[in-house]
């Protein structure tokens, strides 16, 4: 069977195409994806590769790679990556070339500032490339940029919501298994996170978590992956921001549900930690430094190695709390020892956002705000944990290690709430010359936590001159609200009361 048009390769280098499905003679010849346009009889079933809508969308995938990876990998197989040919409906959603680019620009200049995890070179490679053809897994992260980037919960967003859940499941079910579509589901979780989107930012992320899995970019060493190994600097990088990014979503959102089962694993010592964002940016290689390496905070770091790092912190404290030990000395011994960590992280953090202070580029600040708003939540969960010995079940009631432990916990809550208040205040001032697209969801938990506190200390204590520091929080989750919905649903228990 042949097509009526020539593949997009041979069209777009000017050669004669054999015009053979599914792939010409050229494209076999140089072992290189043959392409067709969509108007080519390549829609049709028959070719074997590619699916008309309507059609079954599973495409052929190597069992062996689940059933005997070790087999697999001995063969040297490896996982072609299937031709799709979505349906209209996604395509058009995103209307225009023009309109891709500055969807793509929008995100770059917004999300792209406090979750880095899509490559700016390699995504406007990929532009250039879907004016000519749009390959599946492009359009979806498309359509998750554009969806990532809406401020408002309206009926227009929401049905971009449903269409973008739609495409990633056409593409999953399609056996299309690439880093677009790990990057893809990173962003929809966000979306899902900062609108209070449950329980399905708890499954998309979980989704991502066997996602990262399957595709090997979890370790250096997989025993399974199908993606096939990065071509260049700029594509390791990338797969190492969309495994942490994984990591972020999933430790955020374990603060609220209390549970320290994890989607992953706690990276490694020597696993490697995101590069500085500039230099990615470029396409430059640049130093990496190792988790174990950059546990020193004497080493400078970009914002977003810093939000891993916090994220890191944030895993070690939910599960210490929430496992259980049989010698209770230890425990509280590695309770203090934490809060040693984390108030060494959180000093460093604030001598760095000061010196970003004194630079006239405001978007610098914003970029460290959310691995300081991580920081916050980890040390407000691990001393409000043990601030009353009454709930404590660890069995050490009464031992000089846990009243020791308790003390630290008093003290500390107060000033960390303290803390929250003045970073409220930095995120008020910033608003004043700018928008709010800047402003990560993940802000949200260490201002509720500490508004919460703050309510509580009110009551018991009766101090109302507190009242103008609650205030400014919840004025700062105001602010956040009108970006992400998130913030309004934990404003609503503030204003509720019951608790």
């Amino acid at each position: 069977m042949t097509s009526r048009l020539s593949c997009t390769t041979c069209r777009g280098q000017k050669r004669r195409c054999s015009r053979e499905l599914p792939s010409c003679e050229l494209c076999r010849k140089n072992k290189r994806r043959c392409e067709y346009p969509p108007d080519s009889p390549s829609m049709a079933p028959e070719s074997g590769h590619v699916f008309s809508p309507g059609a079954d969308v599973r495409s052929p995938f190597p069992a062996l790679l689940f059933l005997d990876s070790y087999t697999f990998r001995k063969q040297r197989s490896q996982v072609q990556p299937p031709e799709i040919n979505l349906p209209r409906k996604f395509l058009n959603r995103l209307e225009s070339a023009d309109q891709m680019s500055r969807v793509a620009n929008f995100y770059f200049e917004s999300v792209h500032a406090f979750f880095p995890i899509v490559s700016k070179l390699r995504t406007q490679h990929n532009l250039s490339r879907l004016v000519v053809q749009p390959s599946a897994d492009t359009v979806l992260l498309l359509l998750a940029m554009r969806l990532v980037t809406q401020s408002r919960r309206d009926e227009t967003t929401r049905s971009l919501y449903e269409l973008t859940k739609k495409c990633y499941s056409y593409i999953e079910q399609s056996n299309l298994f690439t880093l677009k579509l790990l990057q893809s589901g990173l962003l929809i979780a966000l979306y899902e996170i900062g609108h209070a989107i449950f329980p399905a930012a708890y499954l998309t992320i979980r989704n991502c978590a066997n996602v990262g899995h399957a595709l090997g970019v979890h370790t250096r060493n997989p025993s399974m992956q199908i993606l096939p190994p990065a071509k260049s600097w700029t594509e390791h990088e990338e797969s190492r921001r969309a495994w942490w990014g994984v990591v972020i979503l999933d430790r955020y959102i374990s603060i609220g549900t209390g549970s320290s089962i994890f989607a992953c694993k706690n990276p490694k010592p020597d696993d490697l930690l995101p590069v500085d964002e500039t230099s990615w940016d470029q396409g430059e290689p640049a130093l990496i430094q190792s988790l174990a390496v950059s546990a020193s905070t004497s080493i400078p770091a970009s914002p977003f190695t810093r939000t891993c790092q916090a994220a890191h912190l944030l895993s070690r404290i939910v599960r210490h709390i929430n496992d259980m030990h049989d010698d209770a000395p230890a425990y509280y011994r590695e309770a203090k020892q934490f809060h040693h960590i984390i108030s060494a992280f959180d000093n460093a953090l604030s001598h760095e956002l000061d010196s970003i202070s004194s630079t006239a580029d405001p978007i610098l600040q914003i970029k460290l705000f959310t691995a300081i708003a991580l920081c916050f939540s980890a040390k407000i969960a691990l001393y409000d944990h043990y601030t009353c010995a009454e709930v404590d079940a660890t069995g050490g009631i009464g031992t000089p290690e846990q009243l020791g432990m308790q003390q630290v916990a008093l003290e500390n809550i107060k000033t960390t709430c303290i803390a929250v208040h003045t970073f409220a205040q930095k995120i008020l001032l910033f608003s004043l010359g700018n928008d709010t697209t800047f402003l990560s969801p993940l802000l949200c938990n260490c201002l509720y936590q500490a508004a919460m506190s703050y309510t509580w200390y009110i009551r018991e204590t009766g101090q109302t001159d507190l009242h103008a520091h609650l205030r400014e929080i919840v004025d700062a989750l105001r602010l956040i609200g009108a970006r992400w919905g998130v913030a309004n649903e934990y404003l609503k228990v503030l204003e509720n009361g019951n608790f």
